[in-house]
């Protein structure tokens, strides 16, 4: 972040920064020296980067159509975490939604789900399904209408993408009921193979490892009771249609394995050994 010219970090760490690397997309972001986490010090307008969600340009619908199957995996895995801590099956909503693949998960649980979406083309494809989609960013209407109604609120790697995390932290709070669980995904930038493929500054504003999310975390009035270093199920075949950049290199790996049919079993040893991805269960508390 950049205040009156000056780079400072989110957490307001009384410390300098440092750019990430010196070369690459690494060069785009700065790092705190005392915390960790890792931001573009000039992002975009908000009006731009709004754009990239509208236009279906970030985060594009054609991915998530294609990797359904590999996303179920991974959203079974982390509501039946979620279920540990609320074994009742409540109103659950589900913050960048998407197509609705974890909706369909979640509902096929026993959830009563519903999501926000800002791509108007995903919302579209999540609604023919049957769920109630509210189309938009963290706006004041949604805070209006809909605060305080939902035992559950789910962040699937959505923290890295918003201007200021710590305000969407607590729009997710007034959303949830008294007790209610944030279920948070993001990048781990403790991860080499977050280094690797998870630094795109016009989409991955924050990077964060376990230490500074507990922070921001906390500071926001949740208590973590469950943090992970983990990984996805990943659609290796899909990655064209993803906007991480993978190298010309891994994909003619992917898909020399595709014709051995081995691709199948990197994606497994990936989703085991990676640990790229942090996952919190973090529960509203009252604040002091």
């Amino acid at each position: 972040m950049t205040l009156n010219g000056i780079i400072t970090c989110l957490l307001g760490c009384r410390a300098g920064t440092r750019p990430l690397s010196q070369n690459g997309n690494g060069s785009n972001y700065h790092r705190c020296e005392k915390c960790g986490l890792a931001f573009v010090s000039r992002p975009p307008a908000s009006p731009a980067l709004e754009r990239l969600y509208l236009k279906d340009i970030s985060s594009p619908t054609s991915y998530y159509a294609k990797t359904v199957e590999a996303d179920r995996i991974t959203f079974v895995k982390r509501l039946r975490l979620l279920a540990q801590f609320q074994p009742e099956r409540c109103l659950l909503l589900d913050i960048g939604c998407s197509t609705g693949t974890l909706m369909n998960v979640a509902a096929s649980m026993g959830w009563e789900v519903e999501g926000v979406e800002p791509n108007p083309h995903a919302a579209y494809i999540a609604r023919q399904q049957g769920f109630i989609v509210h189309e938009g960013f963290f706006s004041s209407v949604l805070d209006r209408h809909l605060k305080g109604k939902y035992q559950c609120v789910v962040m699937s790697d959505v923290i890295e993408h918003v201007p200021n995390p710590r305000d969407a932290l607590i729009k997710a709070r007034q959303l949830l009921a008294p007790n209610g669980f944030l279920l948070l995904s993001t990048p781990n930038l403790e991860s080499f193979w977050c280094k690797r493929f998870q630094l795109k500054p016009m989409e991955h504003l924050f990077l964060f490892n376990s230490k500074n999310l507990s922070l921001l975390l906390s500071g926001e009035a949740f208590e973590i009771c469950h943090l992970e270093k983990t990984s996805r199920r990943r659609a290796l075949g899909q990655l064209t249609h993803s906007t991480t950049e993978v190298g010309r290199e891994s994909l003619t790996l992917i898909r020399y394995l595709s014709r051995l049919r081995l691709d199948g079993a990197l994606a497994w040893m990936m989703e085991h050994f990676f640990k790229d991805e942090l996952v919190v269960i973090a529960r509203k508390t009252r604040r002091l």
